[in-house]
């Protein structure tokens, strides 16, 4: 990577991306002031991701409405449930992608009922093992690698490191490798780092962005999914886990 030092001076550099950092700190106090009172807010912002707490504290549940109130177990449930059925409604109306060969763990990520990400995991991020994230992006699969790999080193540390990864990112020297995806072959731009590599392409439609760790993407082979029922399994869980819920 080039030296952290360049890019905060490319950052001092652009004022333009300045202003959009503190216009962006802005709308997200005002978010955070909307959600405060303890009462139901419709949101005047865009819907949120498929996004559930499962340690169900104040505010817990996103959604195309927020709730800042805790649950009991059954409500708390049958929010998810209601959940779960959205998304197997909405499944149909954009490919998801699985590794052709996969036996491991599957659990449902970000997913958004309309335009969005919507993202199915495979592995586990932190273990070491095998591991990768296949997401299917309303915009360009480019732009959803970019966001994969600023999230990948965990919560920004300040204002200003969000940018600075993004900065980074732009920075990499990609190479292109081609994957299969279903019958064909697509040609995907790939930024490899160690054991882990980000690969994005675009399709008509829709972009698919990969995040990987330990796979050989020369031999990585996607196939469309059919079932969503085992990923929304896996998801649910591993919320009964973090739950400690048997």
């Amino acid at each position: 990577m080039p030296p952290r030092e360049k890019i905060v001076e490319l950052v001092r550099s652009r004022s333009a991306i300045a202003r959009r950092i503190a216009r962006a700190l802005r709308q997200t106090r005002w978010r955070r002031q909307e959600l405060r009172g303890g009462q139901m807010a419709q949101c005047r912002c865009r819907p949120a991701p498929h996004v559930v707490d499962p340690k169900n504290t104040p505010g817990v549940i996103l959604g195309p409405m927020h709730v800042s109130r805790a649950y009991s177990a059954a409500e708390f449930w049958a929010v998810v449930r209601g959940f779960d059925d959205q998304v197997r409604e909405s499944s149909a109306q954009r490919p998801s992608f699985a590794p052709s060969d996969w036996s491991g763990a599957r659990t449902l990520g970000e997913w958004s009922f309309g335009a969005g990400n919507r993202a199915l995991t495979h592995g586990v991020p932190d273990d070491g093992q095998p591991f990768i994230n296949v997401v299917v992006s309303s915009c360009g699969g480019r732009e959803t690698a970019r966001e994969l790999w600023a999230n990948s080193s965990g919560p920004p540390t300040d204002a200003a490191d969000r940018p600075l990864r993004l900065l980074e990112f732009e920075a990499q020297t990609s190479v292109q490798r081609a994957i299969a995806v279903d019958d064909a072959v697509l040609e995907f731009d790939v930024w490899e780092h160690e054991s882990r590599w980000w690969a994005a392409v675009s399709r008509p439609g829709y972009g698919i962005a990969l995040e990987a760790r330990n796979i050989d993407p020369t031999e990585l082979h996607l196939v469309s999914v059919d079932d969503i029922e085992p990923y929304i399994a896996g998801r649910n869980q591993r919320i009964k886990e973090q739950r400690e819920e048997s």
